[in-house]
């Protein structure tokens, strides 16, 4: 259940239950619901803000709470009242993930809180990271997450937070390119809702923002409806090119001022940094494109959200952004053996075989940087780095060719030629015998053939 409580009294809005804004009653509605709407009015400046770090301290799910300015969401959204307050529950009533609880006996509080709160006081509801560790643990290669937190919060694989550094920016969300980290304070399933209800009324735009630059976002008189979050880094950065997709165009707010005074100042940094990376290759302010539906099955690599966005350039761009990526082969040292297609957990290299000969193809849209492939690589002849083209989210690249060897008795495909030869010349290396690197050359069927015929 969500209820809708009403900070006072507000024009406009009757049939809900009402008290005083004062931070102990409304924790004391909190402790009977889990997902509360506050409506107020008049308010003082950080009055919100305030709230959400009382109702932390005293144990109240803080995570699930939203504020509804009567007046400026209103105002900045063009909607009425009832119609905010209606958003906000439908959104809540679908979330339905578990906020991350811990229980902290070691927690100081007063007496007169343990008494009135009780030993919920003792909980704590936090935007701790949570990874999916047994599939993570497939990607052993994979370290994009714990090179991307500014705070080293990130150690080991899978990757275990370190609670006493993580400031719960959800930067690393962003980080993952298999989207195997959520954050329980703003799961990607919420974000998610509030685009497609946003979608369902026709609302066009969303302001991110967070509870400290809340009020100097109104201030600026920024247009569309207010979406507050623990910070702007905690927007998982492949919902923006869903929201396009559903006609819903997204403007992040993070004011400078209140930023410099934020201890998540350098994952905001990092996150602004995104999104003007990918404003330089794709167009997130555009019209709808069409419907979105195609992308909600996806479950692997997160640049394959970004497939149907109009792109600014067919080039390759480098990024700092660890969901996109690029290989590289070395085609004089590579033989297309075909271990690193064998070896790709998400099936982005290709080893295909026709009449003409051997390919290795790369899926840009389907790479999730897990460095697998170059571990596996026995020529050493694949690099990777972070780097987007949008023309191959939408098309294969041919990384390299090789004619067929046949086999000089019988002429059937024996392999890739680049392979054989380089058999070859290590086995001249190894002073083999002519007979030894010539048979190299002769099929298995054929070499039991001639075997066989030996014994006759």
């Amino acid at each position: 259940m969500t209820q809708v409580v009403v900070l006072g009294s507000v024009e406009g809005l009757t049939g809900y239950r009402s008290v005083k804004p004062d931070y102990e009653e409304m924790a004391q509605v909190l402790m009977k619901d889990e997902k509360t709407i506050f409506v107020g009015s008049g308010l003082d400046k950080g009055f919100w803000d305030g709230a959400k770090d009382f109702f932390r301290r005293l144990g109240m799910n803080w995570t699930r709470t939203v504020f509804v300015d009567a007046e400026k969401d209103v105002e900045a959204s063009g909607l009425g009242l009832e119609e905010v307050v209606k958003f906000w529950e439908k959104v809540l009533e679908s979330v339905e993930e578990t906020p991350y609880i811990t229980f902290n006996i070691k927690k100081r509080i007063s007496r007169r809180v343990l008494v009135k709160f009780g030993a919920s006081a003792l909980l704590e509801y936090t935007g701790v990271p949570t990874v999916k560790r047994t599939t993570c643990a497939s990607f052993p290669e994979c370290s994009q997450c714990i090179g991307i937190c500014p705070y080293g919060a990130l150690e080991g694989k899978p990757p275990t937070v370190n609670t006493d550094k993580c400031v719960e920016c959800g930067l690393c969300v962003s980080a993952c390119p298999t989207g195997l980290i959520t954050n329980p304070a703003f799961p990607e399933n919420l974000a998610k809702m509030i685009i497609d209800q946003a979608a369902a009324i026709d609302i066009t735009r969303l302001v991110i923002t967070c509870s400290k630059s809340r009020e100097k976002a109104y201030q600026e008189q920024k247009k569309g409806l207010f979406i507050e979050m623990p910070c702007i880094a905690s927007f998982p950065v492949w919902m923006i090119a869903y929201a396009q997709q559903r006609g819903v165009n997204i403007e992040f707010y993070c004011d400078e001022e209140a930023r410099k005074r934020c201890g998540k100042k350098e994952a905001s940094e990092k996150y602004i940094e995104y999104l003007g990376e990918m404003g330089e290759v794709f167009y997130l302010d555009k019209e709808k494109l069409g419907e979105a539906e195609s992308i909600l099955a996806i479950t692997g690599a997160r640049a394959q959200f970004f497939k149907k966005l109009p792109q600014k350039t067919g080039e390759w761009a480098k990024i700092s952004l660890p969901i996109f990526f690029r290989i590289d082969v070395d085609s004089e040292r590579c033989t297309l053996c075909g271990v690193c297609a064998e070896k790709c957990p998400v099936s982005a290299l290709i080893l295909e075989k026709n009449e003409e000969g051997y390919y290795l193809y790369f899926h840009h849209d389907r790479c999730v940087g897990c460095n697998l492939c170059v571990r596996v690589c026995p020529e050493k002849a694949i690099s990777i780095e972070k780097a987007v083209n949008p023309r191959f989210l939408n098309e294969r690249l041919q990384l390299d060719f090789s004619y067929p060897a046949r086999c000089k008795v019988c002429g059937k495909d024996i392999g890739p030629e680049k392979k054989i030869r380089k058999i070859e010349e290590r086995l001249k290396t190894m002073k083999a015998s002519p007979t030894v690197v010539s048979n190299i050359r002769i099929c298995r069927e054929c070499k039991f053939k001639s075997q066989f015929d030996g014994l006759m």
